[in-house]
């Protein structure tokens, strides 16, 4: 089994990097503004002052579009039974820098369970394992915002398969 939501984080990146494009072509334009305009024949001014307000509303848009998709708490999940001994859980903050890539390798007579909850509008999956004292250890969520409710029961699906508690 291999699952991840590889499609949803490209698409991600490349809005991303489509918007930041755009700002900078923008910031350009608006620099240079005034000799576009005389260069195409026409003697209107554009004073300086109105031209940074209007860059600085424009990176005032972006920074706050942009800090309410991190809000969103997009990760790309990656889930894999790589050797048929392990569950392997690979995730990383879609943001546009400092990515911290995490996994967690869960062997497959210990995973426990999981379960999917909500906090402060954000699904979260948590994982449980079993460890040889007959303790469950809970792992920190992972954040499942960008994973469609399709995708949700898929993954819940594939877990299920290998929950201690789901086969006695």
């Amino acid at each position: 089994m291999v699952f991840h939501n590889g499609q949803f984080t490209s698409k991600q990146q490349i809005r991303s990097f489509i918007r930041t494009t755009v700002l900078i072509v923008f910031m350009l334009l608006m620099l240079f503004i005034g000799a576009i305009i005389r260069e195409f024949g026409y003697d209107i001014t554009f004073p300086y002052i109105y031209r940074y307000l209007i860059m600085l509303v424009a990176i005032g848009a972006y920074a706050f579009y942009t800090y309410t998709i991190i809000k969103k708490k997009y990760f790309y999940i990656y889930v894999a039974d790589e050797d048929k001994t392990h569950l392997v859980f690979r995730f990383y903050h879609i943001k546009p820098f400092g990515k911290k890539h995490m996994t967690y390798k869960i062997p497959l007579v210990a995973f426990y369970s999981f379960k999917i909850e909500e906090n402060q509008g954000q699904k979260q999956l948590v994982l449980f394992q079993k460890m040889k004292n007959n303790k469950i250890a809970k792992y920190a969520p992972i954040s499942i915002s960008s994973l469609s409710k399709d995708e949700i029961i898929t993954l819940t699906e594939a877990l299920q398969q290998y929950s201690i508690i789901s086969k006695q």
